[in-house]
C-alpha cells in the first residue's frame, strides 16, 4: 500500500518544506525511509523555480495552465538519473519547483554542472511552447530541511526579474555591472542573515552569535583564497548592515555603521579580516538585539516597527499593518495623522527613501538593487520618489558623497 501512495506522500512532504511548514528532522527521516527514497536527510540539494509568464494580450485558462505545467514536468523528468533525482512540486498556480537531490558527498562542481544542463534543456524546449518562462535557482544546501531557503532565494530572484522588466531600459541607471556569482552570493547571504537576525530579534542573542559563527566558517570553507574571502565577508556584512538600517537608528548609530563598513577596506590578511568581521558581527547583532526591544508598547510604534521589517515589500499596506497590530486600517490612518503629522503613504515613502539613502551611503549595492530592496515597484518610481524627497536622483546623491 505504501508503494502506491509513496509519490503523493513525498510530494506533500516536499511542498510543506518548500512553503516553510515546520517538520522535525525525525518526521522527515521517517517519511524518507517509509517511501524508500534514494536520498537522505543530508543530501545535497537545490531548488529550481519555473514560473509561467501569462501572455499580456489574453488570460490563459486552467486547462492551458495544467498543460503548460505538465510540459515543464515532462522536461524535468528527463533530468533524473542515477546520481540526481529531480522532484517537481506545484507551489502556485503558475509555478513549479524542481527539487534536485544528490548524494551527501556528491561534488559541488557536478551539482552545478547538473543545473547548467537543466537550464539548457528548459531554455531549448520552452522556445517552442506558447508561453514565457522565468527560471531561477536557489543555493545548494546540505540538509533537505533547508530546501525552503533555496526555494525562497529562487522566488526572490524571479521577483527581481519581474521588477526589472517593469522598468523602461532608458530609466536603468548607468553603473558598474556586478558579476552573476556576486548576485547569487548576495541571495545566499541575505537568507542566512535573515535566520541570524530572527534569533537576535527574539532575544536569543547567544544562539544568534553561534549561528553567525557557523556562517563565517561556511564562508571561509567556500572561499579559501584571501581575495575571495574578503569579498564574501563584505557581502555578508552588507546584509547585516541592511538589517540594522531597517531600524529607526539614532544619528550616532548611523554614523558608526558607515565608519565601520569603510574600515574593512583597510584590513589585510586572512586572520585580521576574520577577527575584524567577527567583532563587527557581534556589534551589529547586539545593535539589532537592542533596537528590537524598543517600540513595543503603542500602536504607532508597533506600526513603525512593522514598516521597518517589511518596507522591502512593494505591496505593504495599511490593511496589512492594521491586521498585524489588531486595529482597523482607518483607525491606524488616523493615528498616523495625529502622531506623526503626516499621512501613512508619505511616511512610508519617506522611510523607504531614507533607507535607500543609507544604503547608497553605507554599501556598494547597485542603485537598481537598492530600489528593489527598499520596496519600490520599478526603478523609475524609485528615482521619481527619491528625487521628490531629496531634490536629487539616487545617482546624483551617491556621486555627491
Amino acid at each position: 500500500m505504501m508503494s502506491s501512495i509513496a509519490p503523493e506522500v513525498l510530494e506533500a512532504m516536499l511542498k510543506n518544506l518548500l512553503v516553510g511548514k515546520h517538520l522535525s528532522e525525525k518526521r522527515v527521516v521517517e517519511i524518507l525511509e517509509g517511501v524508500g527514497t534514494p536520498f537522505s536527510l543530508y543530501s545535497r540539494s537545490f531548488v529550481l523555480v519555473c514560473q509561467i509568464e501569462e501572455p499580456k494580450e489574453r488570460e490563459i485558462d486552467d486547462t492551458e495552465v495544467n498543460l503548460y505545467l505538465l510540459a515543464i514536468r515532462n522536461l524535468a523528468s528527463r533530468l533524473s538519473d542515477d546520481v540526481c533525482r529531480v522532484y517537481d512540486v506545484r507551489t502556485e498556480k503558475l509555478t513549479v519547483a524542481l527539487i534536485f537531490c544528490f548524494e551527501e558527498q556528491h561534488p559541488i562542481v557536478s551539482v552545478k554542472r547538473k543545473f547548467a544542463e537543466a537550464q539548457k534543456i528548459l531554455q531549448t524546449n520552452v522556445e517552442v511552447l506558447p508561453f514565457g518562462l522565468l527560471c531561477e535557482r536557489g543555493n545548494i544546501y546540505q540538509n533537505i530541511l533547508d530546501i525552503r531557503y533555496s526555494y525562497q532565494e529562487a522566488v526572490e530572484k524571479i521577483q527581481y526579474q519581474q521588477y526589472l522588466k517593469a522598468t523602461l531600459p532608458s530609466e536603468i541607471p548607468e553603473e558598474e555591472n556586478i558579476e552573476e556569482s556576486q548576485v547569487i552570493d548576495r541571495e545566499y547571504f541575505r537568507e542566512r542573515v535573515k535566520n541570524v537576525v530572527s534569533l537576535a530579534e527574539n532575544g536569543e542573542l547567544p544562539e544568534a552569535e553561534s549561528l553567525a559563527d557557523r556562517i563565517l566558517a561556511e564562508i571561509g570553507g567556500q572561499n579559501p583564497e584571501p581575495e575571495n574571502y574578503k569579498m564574501a565577508v563584505e557581502l555578508y556584512l552588507d546584509e547585516l548592515l541592511e538589517r540594522c538600517i531597517a531600524y529607526p537608528l539614532s544619528e550616532e548609530d548611523q554614523k558608526v555603521l558607515s565608519e565601520r563598513h569603510s574600515a574593512l577596506a583597510a584590513v589585510t590578511g586572512p586572520k585580521e579580516i576574520q577577527s575584524y568581521v567577527e567583532g563587527e558581527e557581534r556589534r551589529l547583532l547586539r545593535m539589532i538585539f537592542n533596537y528590537s526591544r524598543k517600540n513595543q508598547y503603542k500602536y504607532i510604534d508597533q506600526a513603525k516597527e512593522y514598516i521597518a521589517d517589511h518596507y522591502m515589500d512593494s505591496s505593504l499596506s495599511l490593511n496589512e499593518i492594521g491586521d498585524h497590530i489588531g486595529i482597523s486600517a482607518s483607525y491606524l490612518s488616523e493615528l498616523f495623522n495625529a502622531v506623526t503629522h503626516e499621512k501613512f503613504t508619505s511616511y512610508l515613502a519617506s522611510f523607504r527613501v531614507e533607507k535607500a539613502r543609507q544604503l547608497l551611503h553605507a554599501t556598494k549595492l547597485t542603485i537598481k538593487e537598492i530600489g528593489f530592496r527598499c520596496g519600490f515597484n520599478s526603478i523609475q518610481n524609485f528615482i521619481r520618489v527619491f528625487k521628490k524627497c531629496t531634490n536629487q536622483t539616487p545617482g546624483q546623491y551617491r556621486d555627491s558623497l
